[in-house]
This record gives C-alpha cells, sequence and structure tokens, in this order.
C-alpha cells in the first residue's frame, strides 16, 4: 500500500516510484528463509537431542520467515522525488525513512545472480554511515532493492543529484 505521499512537501516533484518486483523478492524470500530454517533446525535438532523436532522447529522457520517476508512486502515501496529518496517500510505500524540529496555520498547499481535471472537489480546509496565496533566497521548502504529498469532509474537519480549539487 502506498502511502509516501503522506510525507511528501506540497512542491515535491516524484521521479520514480515503485516497489520490489515481486517474483525476484520471492525468490530471495524463499532462499533466505530455506537457508535459515536448516540452519535453526539442525541447531535446534542438536540442542533438544531429536531429528523430528528439528525437522519441526525447521519448518516452522521457514513457514514463519515466508509469512514475515509477504507482510513486509506488502508495505515496501520506493519513492525517488526532485529532492530525496524515500524509503515506506513496516510490517505493523509505517516506517518512512527520508535521504535527502545533499546526505547522498555515493550511489551504485548492483546485480546480483538473482538479478540477472530476474532481470532485475539493487541500488545502494551511500550517505557515510559507518556500522561496527572497534574489531569490525563497515560501510552502511540503503538500498531500493529488486527493481527494473536499475541503471535507468540510477541515471535519473544523478542527475537530479547533479542539478542539486550545482545549485
Amino acid at each position: 500500500m502506498r502511502e509516501v505521499g503522506k510525507v511528501l512537501e506540497n512542491k515535491e516533484r516524484v521521479i520514480y516510484e515503485g516497489k520490489p518486483k515481486y517474483d525476484a523478492y520471492l525468490l530471495h524470500m524463499i532462499i533466505s528463509s530455506t537457508i535459515a530454517g536448516i540452519i535453526i533446525g539442525v541447531g535446534a535438532g542438536f540442542l533438544i537431542k531429536t531429528t523430528l523436532w528439528g525437522i519441526v522447529i525447521g519448518i516452522l522457520t521457514l513457514i514463519t520467515g515466508q509469512i514475515i517476508g509477504h507482510l513486509y512486502y506488502s508495505r515496501l515501496y520506493y519513492a525517488i522525488t526532485d529532492k530525496r529518496i524515500v524509503i515506506q517500510s513496516g510490517i505493523i505500524g509505517r516506517d518512512f525513512k527520508s535521504i535527502d540529496y545533499d546526505q547522498i555520498k555515493n550511489v551504485s547499481v548492483n546485480v546480483g545472480i538473482i538479478g540477472s535471472i530476474m532481470k532485475v537489480g539493487t541500488i545502494k546509496i551511500f550517505t557515510g554511515e559507518i556500522l561496527g565496533n572497534k574489531k569490525s566497521i563497515q560501510p552502511h548502504y540503503d538500498r531500493i532493492d529488486y527493481i527494473e529498469t536499475p541503471y535507468q532509474i540510477m541515471k535519473k537519480l544523478q542527475t537530479n543529484l547533479s542539478k542539486r549539487k550545482e545549485r
């Protein structure tokens, strides 16, 4: 459900709006929840020393992952405006993340295995945010996942970023 309009300013112009491509998102969900189900199921089986309960816990993890993934997808929405990027998400409530153009340090496109198969890509946005502790630090990227024509959308975004920097 698109609710991005609730956070847009009066004269803010939307350049791109959309959701992840469903079949690519679904494939990612299936792979992720299957891996989690196997790991948690095997771990639970070892801990409680019974294979049957390990299998049951693994299947429940897989099913729970699928349900949560579908709920999350139904509320995931992206908008790129002439001023910022807005990411709407949230399972129970509605969460909005706004990334103003002046915060963006770098933008890149990533097309992995799923992207190649499903003809989609991910736009990664770096704002300079770093995650971690003293032992391990890594950059944090905001992401616009599994969208069709990612290079065209990135080109529109880059054009608007350049216009903002020129002002």
